[in-house]
């Protein structure tokens, strides 16, 4: 049916209780509502979104941009940007997939005094640069660091380093 009206209020029952429910037709239906255009082309498709799901997910048009899964995980479509401050917490790893999306590697915060801790889950090179500039590499296979200038050796002054490798 189609409530049509300039506004529309819903009003709960009770404190508990939800002011609108979308409910499935069947265990393989979906439980969505849609935002039209002015010509009644979907343009989201907002709820569980695919047949039988039960994870809340936006859905474009041509897929669902962002998933809201009942694991308490969330999956992006696409790019995420951040801006500002971010705090992980929890697992405290940052988790970063290669491009294959085999885990690539993690930073880690580790305990008291330890500090942070990049992990190469693979055995990958690991690549250390300013743009396009690779100043440090560490082998993963070898172990070997490879520097693309000079190394110093200092004390943490402003004098002269301790020891120079050219």
């Amino acid at each position: 049916s189609t409530l049509s009206s300039s506004d529309a209020t819903f009003t709960a029952s009770s404190t508990g209780a939800a002011g609108v429910n979308i409910k499935r037709s069947s265990s393989s239906g979906r439980a969505q509502f849609t935002l039209q255009d002015e010509n009644g082309y979907n343009l989201w498709r907002v709820g569980a979104t695919g047949p039988g799901d039960t994870d809340f997910a936006f859905f474009d048009g041509s897929e669902n941009v962002l998933t809201l899964s009942t694991n308490n995980s969330a999956t992006f479509a696409g790019a995420v940007r951040i801006s500002g401050d971010t705090t992980i917490r929890s697992g405290n790893k940052l988790i970063i997939n290669r491009a294959d999306n085999a885990i690539g590697g993690e930073i880690t915060y580790g305990p008291t005094g330890t500090g942070f801790i990049i992990n190469d889950a693979n055995g990958d090179d690991t690549i250390f640069k300013t743009g396009s500039t690779e100043h440090m590499r560490i082998d993963g296979a070898t172990s070997a660091v490879t520097f693309a200038g000079a190394a110093r050796i200092s004390d943490g002054s402003n004098a002269s380093p301790a020891l120079t490798f050219s």
